[in-house]
């Protein structure tokens, strides 16, 4: 019934967790093709800061937004500009950043 369609991972990155409210609203109104827009959205930006970033990805996504995500802790360097930009790109592309 759902196929292609998980439940959303929360993150800090939308306001009011604005995508996952979206998201849980298509579902309870059988709007699945539009759930799986929403979920499809936000991969890019799971994989960045999950498999290819990594936390220092996730602090600098969140300083990009305004939030404080600080410099990650020692062993870890926080992204270089190349990976700073391309974070900025996935944001925007996503639509959480303008």
């Amino acid at each position: 019934m759902f196929e292609g369609v998980y439940p959303p991972i929360p993150t800090p990155f939308v306001d009011g967790e604005a995508a996952h409210d979206r998201l849980a609203e298509n579902l309870r109104e059988s709007q699945h093709g539009q759930a799986q827009v929403w979920q499809l959205r936000m991969i890019p930006l799971n994989a960045a800061v999950t498999a290819r970033f990594g936390i220092p990805g996730l602090k600098a996504a969140l300083d990009l937004l305004g939030y404080y995500g600080g410099e990650p802790r020692s062993p870890l360097s926080p992204p270089n500009s190349d990976q700073s930009e391309e974070l900025g790109r996935i944001l925007k592309k996503t639509g959480l950043l303008a």
